[in-house]
């Protein structure tokens, strides 16, 4: 059906060899859906490199004589080199698409946390606040020791006491047998709050 074609990566691409037929052979879009049992919209998204046929209607565009290359593609994940099936394809699996995702996702929501924790520094402490408290294990859980602050509550200490003046802000609890509450609670600088846990609260 196709006599020298050029093997050039155009005259290879199904767009150009369906068109060729349909040209050589004088038939329309419509009569080539016929012939190949497909809505004419299939032809047309063929035509226009929006789709790609399945296997089975590859095997009978070959009964036609209508050979075509699949584009060669680069795995966005792996680097290997894979034959498309599908437009647009990226990955040569779905199992290396479903991994990319996944470390896309993991970066991206790791990206945001640091971005966050940097615009919301205080964050981190009340997140420390909050296992304290609640960890069964935890030394301040055994002791009693309750928490009675919001996230606002620590954002409010925070600029009070100026925490991002300090080099290591460390929330400390002016009475040790205290709770975490407003009254209770200031910011200084680490080393100051483990000297403090070292020789007594005074």
């Amino acid at each position: 059906m196709f006599e020298n074609q050029n093997p050039t990566k155009d005259a290879e691409s199904l767009s150009f060899v369906i068109k060729n037929y349909r040209k050589k052979n004088s038939i329309t879009q419509v009569e080539f859906s016929k012939i190949m049992d497909l809505d004419v919209a299939t032809i047309i998204r063929w035509e226009k490199g929006r789709h790609h046929p399945s296997k089975k209607t590859r095997k009978k565009l070959k009964s036609l004589g209508i050979v075509f290359s699949m584009p060669l593609i680069i795995c966005i994940n792996c680097n290997s080199t894979f034959k498309a099936l599908k437009v647009n394809q990226k990955f040569c699996s779905r199992e290396c698409g479903m991994r990319y995702r996944s470390i896309k996702n993991f970066k991206i929501l790791k990206l945001y946390r640091e971005q966050y924790l940097f615009n919301n520094p205080w964050q981190n402490t009340y997140k420390n606040i909050i296992t304290r408290c609640s960890y069964k294990k935890h030394s301040y859980f055994k002791r009693g020791i309750k928490n009675f602050l919001t996230s606002n509550d620590v954002r409010f200490l925070w600029f009070r006491d100026k925490a991002y003046l300090l080099k290591q802000p460390s929330i400390d609890r002016k009475d040790s047998k205290g709770n975490y509450t407003l009254k209770n609670c200031r910011f200084i600088e680490m080393k100051e709050n483990l000297n403090r846990r070292e020789y007594g609260k005074k």
